[in-house]
């Protein structure tokens, strides 16, 4: 029996669950304390209920600890969890009297064969850390610690203890994210282990531990099912700072420090992280009924530990609470994830707010509101903070029916906070504020000719002279079928079963003129079928369906477009 322990939070969830995937194919017989730094994380892993993996909440694991809580008021979120990284493997030998080897695992580790080789290494040791080894193009990371914190291994005897209980001590009492005076985070206290504990094996493996740092240094190849470091398999591979995005189109980013020059390379693509990328899929299918959004581009560095807010927490209790789950939310399975969904964004807005992200959290609270609309006192929570953002913000600029995008420097709205077609919401906000610039994307499509007039006109009106509004909807000239036979009202498209018109440049411009904007057309296609572009500039509003931005445009082929015009309007 291997014992194994790991922490994350809710965003890296998928992570360890590709982990845990991995052990369960290549260690048959283990057990893994994970150490759930969210409770959303806490909840999720209760309910998926999975064999082999134990539980800790945050609140049993800091229970009665008053050096990692006194550590937490001074630490940003990231080196809190570092803090946590000694902690983790004495509490389970601590607690756990069975436990005679525990062996601490990163998240970010995946399996690809037997691990029986790494064991046979530490034999009788007490000790087990493993080099970076970096590649003489990586050198310069070395000030961030000889060894990794991916794979360490601790044996219930004195040495085992020494070191943890010595290691700990130091993290408590300095654990930052910076190199500073031979430290760094958890990590660089390993530097001098192999001379100061004793029964210290640096394990030798090629294949353990491999990651972008040190690929250069190998031959990596593939035979049949098997990857190979040099004359030896592959064991684990560490997807250090691996993001992963746009889950709904199954596109992925490599880690941008990992070279694509030579054969090797190919291999570590398509046979390592495509790989991974597929076990990725297939874990986030299999927390969505719990957990509907995960995000690793989610970035932890930086951030402060959100403090608890019990106002905002009481909002959502009460609303929830109100609510009538029966008449409200029903019982069917689609159901349960919407208000499942809706309360993770919530909580993401709450996170946002504390951290003065206020952009940032409306998004998330108007994404709650898409999904439960009866939410009152959130919609007049965002609101509130709406009116007050409105009144400071300069330049004002202002993005319709933008549910779920983000813009920096740009206010978000949609329509459970401000009715494109509801003068008084427009007044509420604007009526001691003129707007210096309007953006709104693939939105003008889902009103009639005569609603997109009165809307134009209303823009008009709280815009301020000089002001523009920056359009786009889609292309009715454009020369694909199948593009428009997507986008066309009642079409095969995402939402186009709520469009109501399918523009051309002239048909668009038409509505703008008509209500006194001058239109300056910037992309779009003609008669003809030929597609005319101005250059324009994305810092003044960022229009992701267009030549430049939509990543379904390849080799020169512009598969989706938009008509994109600026509506200015006349200096008094």
């Amino acid at each position: 029996m291997h014992y194994f322990c790991t922490y994350f939070d809710h965003n890296y969830l998928p992570l360890g669950l590709a982990l845990y995937r991995s052990l369960k194919q290549h260690s048959p017989e283990f057990k893994l304390w994970v150490l759930c730094l969210s409770q959303t994380c806490y909840d999720t892993l209760k309910q998926l209920d999975l064999p082999d993996i134990n539980l800790i909440s945050l609140s049993e694991f800091e229970q009665g600890d008053e050096a990692l809580l006194g550590a937490k008021q001074n630490r940003r979120l990231i080196e809190y969890y570092f803090t946590c990284s000694p902690s983790l493997p004495l509490f389970v030998l601590n607690n756990y009297p069975e436990v005679d080897l525990i062996t601490y695992l990163d998240a970010d580790l995946f399996f690809f064969s037997d691990i029986t080789p790494i064991y046979e290494e530490i034999a009788d040791d007490s000790i087990a850390i493993i080099e970076h080894r970096f590649s003489s193009d990586r050198l310069e990371l070395v000030k961030f610690g000889i060894y990794n914190v991916g794979w360490l291994s601790f044996r219930r005897d004195e040495n085992g203890f020494a070191c943890l209980r010595w290691w700990r001590e130091k993290c408590i009492e300095w654990c930052y994210d910076r190199p500073e005076n031979g430290k760094f985070a958890d990590q660089k206290y390993l530097d001098d282990w192999p001379n100061r504990f004793s029964g210290v094996v640096v394990l030798q493996h090629k294949g353990v531990n491999v990651g972008h740092w040190n690929t250069n240094n190998y031959l990596i190849y593939a035979d049949g099912n098997q990857v190979w470091v040099d004359e030896q398999p592959l064991i684990f591979f560490h997807f250090h700072a691996f993001k992963h995005y746009k889950k709904d189109f199954e596109k992925f980013s490599l880690n941008p420090n990992l070279p694509m020059k030579r054969f090797s390379d190919q291999i570590i693509w398509r046979n390592i992280y495509g790989c991974y990328l597929k076990t990725l899929r297939e874990v986030s299918e299999q927390v969505s009924l719990f957990l509907p959004e995960v995000s690793l581009q989610s970035n932890i560095r930086g951030k402060a530990i959100p403090a608890n807010s019990e106002k905002q927490n009481q909002v959502i209790t009460a609303q929830l609470k109100s609510s009538n789950t029966d008449k409200n939310f029903g019982n069917t399975l689609e159901q349960k994830k919407k208000l499942e969904k809706a309360k993770v964004y919530y909580q993401k807005a709450i996170a946002q707010e504390q951290e003065k992200k206020l952009e940032k959290a409306i998004v998330d609270y108007q994404r709650a509101l898409a999904l439960q609309p009866d939410w009152s006192e959130v919609r007049k929570h965002v609101t509130n903070l709406l009116q007050k953002l409105v009144s400071t913000r300069i330049p004002l600029r202002v993005m319709l029916g933008s549910v779920s995008t983000y813009q920096p420097g740009w206010l978000s709205t949609d329509i459970y906070t401000l009715n494109l077609l509801n003068q008084e919401d427009w007044e509420k906000y604007f009526s001691n504020s003129p707007i210096d610039a309007i953006l709104a994307e693939h939105l003008w499509e889902h009103l009639t000719r005569d609603d997109g007039l009165r809307a134009a006109k209303i823009c008009y009106k709280y815009l301020k002279p000089g002001g523009y509004l920056r359009v786009a909807v889609p292309d009715g000239f454009h020369p694909s079928y199948e593009y428009i036979n997507m986008v066309k009202p009642g079409g095969t498209g995402f939402g186009s079963e709520e469009h109501k018109i399918l523009y051309n440049y002239a048909s668009v411009r038409e509505v703008f003129e008509k209500v006194g904007f001058r239109v300056n057309l910037l992309e779009y296609f003609d008669e003809k079928g030929k597609f005319n572009f101005t250059s324009w500039n994305e810092n003044e509003g960022k229009i992701y369906r267009s030549k430049r931005f939509d990543e379904r445009n390849k080799n020169g082929k512009l598969n989706y477009t938009s008509i994109i015009l600026d509506a200015i309007k006349n200096d008094d």
